[in-house]
């Protein structure tokens, strides 16, 4: 039994005593090992009876259901009664994905909401161990205040909800994180609006969309929902909308004159065409990352404005 990514979680408190919930990771990046199967396999041999986490997240955000949520894990030694042990799977921090930090705060909170605010304490394995388990900042993801606990103040609860519905609608909002933001983040460079590539949309990434959205006519909402991500896509004949008006006016200050009507017709794509053998890109009339990166380069910012 599993939940999908971005499926509802309902959580259901077992009858045993529960005070903490452990996050572990499974100490491989390897495809062959995302599996509950494999890491069952793994505590057998280690004499287990089973595996012993309750959960395992998988890299595409599937949340999959180990040993009975009623019995004691077998994760973090001396600390087993009273707990919930959950693994995330991964080895280096950097390839933790998005998907895998949205459906842990998703089943956290769900947890959490089920025993009540204050109750339950929210730990890594490495607090109780020497071992760097998990290797990621769980108290970042997690939102975690002092004392291990989920905050659950209006203001952050609200945020955190917007940040798991928005990745599973294909949206990047303050607290989303993972690969996909990484790309925002290097787009936002690309662009002209220096933006650290840490994969983590916080404040000054929400700025800077805040920026970009208003450069191209854009709702300002600092969310980068559909039409922003799409205005950061690939541009080719067809499209239209306001990052087609920003291309022409920028294919203009390159030289290459454009009415700036919002339509990818057939003289902007000659005049893109021209422009990428003059740069001696592929000439396919496409503005994908690379045309983008020459034609806007560090400067994009000036043109924007």
């Amino acid at each position: 039994m599993s939940w999908s990514y971005g499926d509802a979680i309902v959580f259901n408190k077992p009858n045993r005593n529960v005070h903490s919930v452990f996050l572990h990771c499974s100490a491989s990046d390897r495809s062959q090992h995302d599996s509950i199967a494999v890491i069952d396999k793994w505590h057998k041999k280690r004499g287990f009876s089973e595996i012993g986490y309750h959960y395992f997240i998988s890299k595409n955000g599937d949340i999959h259901i180990g040993r009975n949520i009623e019995k004691i894990p077998a994760a973090q030694k001396g600390h087993n009664t009273g707990s919930i042990a959950i693994c995330l799977h991964g080895l280096k921090k950097e390839n933790f994905t998005e998907k895998q930090f949205t459906s842990v705060r998703a089943l956290c909170m769900a947890i959490d909401s089920a025993y009540g605010s204050k109750t339950i304490k929210f730990r890594g394995h490495c607090e109780v161990s020497s071992k760097s388990c998990p290797v990621f900042d769980y108290k970042s993801v997690l939102k975690l205040d002092t004392n291990r606990y989920i905050d659950t103040s209006k203001s952050n609860t609200q945020s955190i909800t917007k940040g798991i519905v928005a990745a599973a609608k294909n949206v990047l909002d303050l607290f989303s994180s993972g690969e996909k933001v990484k790309e925002l983040q290097r787009f936002l460079n690309e662009a002209g609006y220096p933006t650290k590539v840490d994969g983590v949309y916080g404040q000054s990434t929400k700025a800077n969309v805040e920026i970009y959205q208003r450069s191209n006519g854009l709702y300002v909402d600092g969310i980068a929902g559909p039409k922003t991500l799409l205005a950061m896509g690939t541009l080719k004949l067809g499209c239209k909308g306001s990052a087609v008006k920003l291309l022409q006016r920028q294919l203009t200050v390159k030289g290459y004159k454009c009415s700036d009507d919002g339509k990818f017709g057939l003289k902007t794509e000659k005049n893109v065409k021209g422009f990428q053998k003059a740069k001696r890109l592929g000439v396919d009339g496409i503005v994908g990352k690379t045309t983008k990166r020459k034609l806007f380069g560090t400067v994009a910012s000036q043109k924007l404005a």
